[in-house]
């Protein structure tokens, strides 16, 4: 016999987990560090982690793990080959996984 089940649903507010730039500057206390550390060595085994900018597949300009450069970005217009600071990569990674985590759990 087929039994139909409720999907759990995320939190029922709006704000969801914490963003980074509201905690202090490149804090996880959104994410458990455990958590954060298996999902970054995954994607950097996967993508890579890239100093300088790069064109990925698409040939959109991208640095770090994948990051794609876009017009509200500071490293917007940069040349290929441009060396990017290891905390701007954090940085970027970390406003990354918070985008995709918000998404995931407001998509049920």
């Amino acid at each position: 016999m087929l039994q139909i089940v409720e999907k759990e649903q995320g939190p029922k507010n709006d704000e969801g987990p914490e963003p980074p730039e509201q905690k202090g500057s490149n804090s996880t206390g959104w994410v458990g560090e455990p958590l954060l550390t298996n999902i970054k060595r995954q994607l950097v085994k996967d993508i890579g982690n890239i100093s300088h900018v790069y064109y990925n597949s698409l040939y959109q300009p991208a640095f770090g793990i994948g990051h794609v450069i876009n017009i509200n970005d500071p490293e917007y217009g940069w040349p290929y080959g441009r060396n990017v600071s290891v905390e701007r990569i954090e940085s970027a990674f970390l406003d990354d996984l918070y985008v995709c985590i918000k998404i995931y759990l407001y998509a049920a």
